[in-house]
C-alpha cells in the first residue's frame, strides 16, 4: 500500500513520532499521502530535514486527530461513569420527617 510505503519511509527516519501516529494520520488524511512521498523522495535533504518537514506538514492534522482521541476518551470515561452510578448501590429512601414510635 503506497500510505504504509510512506509512512514507512518516513518513521524509518523518526526518532519522535511513531509510524502508527503518522499511519493514522495519513489514513484520515489521505490527500497527505503524495506530500509526504515528494519530502521522502528529496535527495537534498538528510533523513532527520525530512521529518521535520514531515512533521511540520502533519502538525495540524496530528493535533486535530489527538484532540479527537482525547474527546473520545473522555466520552467513554463519562459513560463508564454513568453506568457505574445506574448500577452503584440500591437507591436510599429519604429519612422520614418523624422519628419512628416506639
Amino acid at each position: 500500500d503506497g500510505a504504509a510505503a510512506a509512512a514507512g519511509a518516513a518513521a524509518r527516519t523518526s526518532k519522535g513520532l511513531p509510524m502508527a501516529i503518522l499511519l493514522q494520520v495519513i489514513q484520515s488524511r489521505p490527500q497527505l499521502k503524495p506530500e509526504i512521498q515528494r519530502i521522502v523522495q528529496r535527495e537534498d535533504l538528510s533523513e532527520q530535514l525530512k521529518m521535520q518537514a514531515i512533521q511540520a506538514l502533519i502538525k495540524p492534522s496530528l493535533q486535530a486527530h489527538t484532540l479527537a482521541q482525547q474527546q473520545q476518551a473522555q466520552a467513554a470515561a463519562q459513560q463508564q461513569q454513568a453506568a457505574a452510578v445506574g448500577f452503584g448501590a440500591a437507591p436510599q429512601q429519604p429519612p422520614s420527617p418523624h422519628p419512628p414510635q416506639l
